[in-house]
């Protein structure tokens, strides 16, 4: 989702902000509908906080998180007007406090202050951890970065300024054991890699300077390892908990392809190993299916495909045999929302969720969706419950049960449908090795800026 995240391709014109007020804890008099199996309804978590001085994004606008893991899994996670992290639960207005009052922090200095270095939203659940991982500035002056957590089965808050500084591309994971890795691709102190410790306050310099572009590497929990996306060259990067190292690379070669403009994903298909990422490139919507074995990424298996869907995801690592995609043929960002295996390229129909229609889509829907089922989602597509426009801090929101069954050719097999084009090339060996081997594809790829995607 971003993706998800920095690097935005096209800014859309930014919702307007009202003035807060709170809400009650029930949802509001929209009358629900359905819609390609959904229940839609208008929700508001009561007493939201947009946090309009602290977040950096298109719309200047904090968003609730739909948590996925632990106690609050598939309830929604936001901040409220106390500075406190709240719960709230969709389907019968329920809400009630996590933790106390956090640190705020500011995620924009006159450093960090481009279209491209937005980072979303004040708080992220990228991780199978119930945690929620906040990053930014204690002030809004250029400055170290402060990383923050907040345990959400029991509230706890552990605050650590990190010796990264906030400057442009920067992103930080939690990655489940207490530890949050901190990747700094800026041109101050060069692009080290930092551990912080969340338990005891050090951090510590990782071993490893990776050129990434924010929000194009992401963890992949059941590999243990980061997997990096730069254009047609993508890295994996293991972690052992007080270190990380190279472990494989994977490249794909098209000669229609000649430049690229963004990137998104991942999505793991835990019965096969593979992940997909999507790229946008000079030629199309082009899809980067990664195999693997033994927890490590290969050349057997991969394939690459150009379609005409565009993702939809944020910096989650995705188990859904589906993900929220627009069907948008290049270049073209408007579409219907679908389901999307990216996979083997098969779709599903869905409400329209993510269309561009009445300010719903194009960078306004943030950490809205469960990455491990397609069960639930947020919207602001306004039009779902007859409406013009939705009020600050309130949202749409579209559930089903069961989920879509996906097709029985799902596993990512390369069939007559998905026109196999390309060439796979892997590298491996030693880290100096494989860091020779991607000098050129940093020339040829670093700092693409990153639509998460287009949405």
């Amino acid at each position: 989702m971003s993706p998800s995240g920095a690097g935005r391709w096209t800014a859309v014109a930014a919702l307007a902000l009202l003035l807060l007020v709170p809400m009650p804890p029930t949802r509001a008099d929209a009358t629900p509908g359905t819609d390609d199996g959904y229940t839609l309804s208008l929700v508001s978590p009561p007493n939201f906080n947009a946090l309009a001085p602290y977040v950096y994004n298109y719309h200047g606008s904090a968003y609730p998180a739909l948590d996925f893991a632990g106690k609050y899994a598939g309830d929604l996670i936001y901040i409220d007007t106390s500075d406190r992290m709240d719960w709230f639960d969709p389907n019968n207005g329920s809400s009630g406090d996590i933790s106390g009052p956090l640190t705020l922090l500011y995620q924009t200095t006159p450093a960090n202050s481009g279209p491209e270095d937005q980072l979303d939203n004040e708080f992220l659940l990228d991780t199978p951890s119930p945690v929620a991982l906040l990053i930014g500035n204690l002030t809004t002056s250029p400055g170290p970065l402060t990383v923050e957590t907040v345990d959400l089965a029991n509230g706890t808050i552990s605050l650590v300024t990190t010796p990264v500084e906030f400057e442009n591309d920067v992103q930080a994971d939690y990655n489940g054991d207490g530890t949050v890795v901190v990747f700094n691709a800026t041109n101050i102190g060069g692009e080290p890699t930092y551990f912080v410790n969340m338990y005891n306050h050090t951090s510590w310099y990782a071993g490893l300077n990776i050129g990434i572009a924010a929000n194009n590497i992401y963890w992949i929990p059941a590999l243990r390892s980061f997997v990096d996306v730069q254009g047609i060259m993508v890295t994996q990067y293991s972690v052992d908990g007080t270190s990380i190292a190279q472990a494989g690379r994977v490249w794909f070669n098209n000669s229609a392809v000649h430049s690229i403009t963004g990137v998104n994903g991942a999505v793991y298909d835990a019965a096969t190993g593979k992940i997909a990422f999507w790229d946008a490139t000079n030629a199309g919507w082009y899809y980067l299916v990664v195999g693997s074995s033994g927890g490590r990424i290969t050349p057997a298996g991969s394939y690459a495909y150009f379609s005409n869907e565009i993702i939809y995801t944020e910096r989650y690592c995705y188990t859904s045999p589906y993900v929220w995609s627009v069907d948008s043929p290049a270049p073209s960002l408007v579409g219907p929302t679908q389901l999307f295996s990216p996979f083997n390229n098969s779709t599903e129909p869905a409400p329209n969720v993510l269309g561009r229609q009445y300010g719903s889509g194009g960078n306004s829907n943030f950490l809205f969706e469960n990455p491990n089922s397609t069960a639930s989602i947020l919207s602001l597509n306004a039009s779902l419950v007859d409406r013009d426009s939705l009020r600050s801090g309130s949202f749409v929101w579209a559930t089903t049960a069961p989920p879509p069954v996906p097709p029985t050719n799902s596993t990512g097999s390369v069939g007559s449908s998905i026109p196999w084009d390309g060439t796979v090339w892997w590298y491996g060996g030693s880290i100096a090795a494989c860091w020779g081997g991607g000098t050129l594809a940093f020339v040829w790829w670093k700092r693409h800026p990153r639509p998460d995607p287009p949405r």
